[in-house]
């Protein structure tokens, strides 16, 4: 056995131990959580993590959540003081309650300034990132994977075998990824950069597993919700991406560059 399969073994068992874990944190959190539950104290009891945010719409959803669209669905339904049931979000679940609601509005300029800039400054930030990794990608046609990998001093992340559907781990949510991985041939590099929740990155596939057919059979159901899930989310993002064209956030950018530049 060779020790990157070691490795690679080490690695599915550690990942099975903290999923299971997570599950298990998550089935006692359920028998404890009530209207009169203080979900701080109940946090730093388990060690995990507790965050209250800033009111937020669906114009401009929280950076740590993303396109979770149950996650939006409970926030916007429920009333103050109540929980939603466990939402499964990148790798573990969240517990939401909601503390307070005001009525929409549209903001002045002054007020959405400070996040404006923040845009602009993601946006420059992303192009850079992208012509960076574009110029790595066209150095290794003359140079091996290993080879530019040393000379660069940059530390590969390499992912467990992955299903077309599902959060990546280290990655987050990304079409682009699952599609070109799907379609490369085992050692081949993908021709362009791939765009992630977490910026761009070169892709190589190193190997492809054929389905068992007969745990497919019996995990046909939650498979099938996971499609439908996945299809909800795809909708929701889409008819998101129109909301924001409507609300012409590019246009405000343009003026504040020009604002800058002067």
């Amino acid at each position: 056995m060779t020790e990157e399969l070691k490795n690679t073994i080490r690695t599915r068992l550690a990942s099975q131990k903290t999923n299971a874990k997570v599950e298990e944190i998550k089935n006692e959190l359920l028998t404890q959580i009530t209207p009169q539950t203080n979900l701080e104290e109940l946090a730093k009891k388990y060690g995990i993590l507790f965050k209250e945010s800033e009111y937020f719409s669906l114009e401009t959803p929280l950076p740590e959540i993303g396109f979770n669209l149950k996650f939006y669905n409970y926030a916007f339904r429920l009333k103050p003081g109540e929980f939603s049931e466990a939402i499964e979000n990148q790798g573990g679940y969240i517990f939401l309650k909601v503390k307070d609601k005001k009525p929409a509005y549209i903001p002045e300029f002054k007020e959405v300034q400070d996040k404006v800039e923040e845009e602009l400054k993601k946006e420059k930030a992303e192009k850079l990132a992208q012509a960076e990794a574009e110029k790595i990608l066209e150095e290794l046609k003359d140079k091996g994977w290993e080879e530019l990998i040393k000379e660069l001093n940059l530390t590969p992340f390499s992912t467990e075998l992955i299903p077309r559907t599902g959060y990546l781990p280290g990655i987050g949510k990304s079409e682009a990824f699952i599609q070109t991985g799907f379609s490369l041939p085992p050692q081949q590099i993908a021709p362009s950069p791939v765009r992630t929740e977490r910026g761009f990155v070169i892709l190589r596939l190193e190997e492809k597993a054929s389905i068992d057919e007969e745990a497919f059979e019996k995990e046909k159901e939650d498979f099938r919700k996971k499609i439908l899930s996945q299809k909800q989310q795809e909708y929701f993002e889409k008819w998101f991406a129109e909301l924001k064209k409507r609300a012409n956030l590019q246009s405000n950018l343009e003026k504040l560059q020009l604002r800058l530049n002067r």
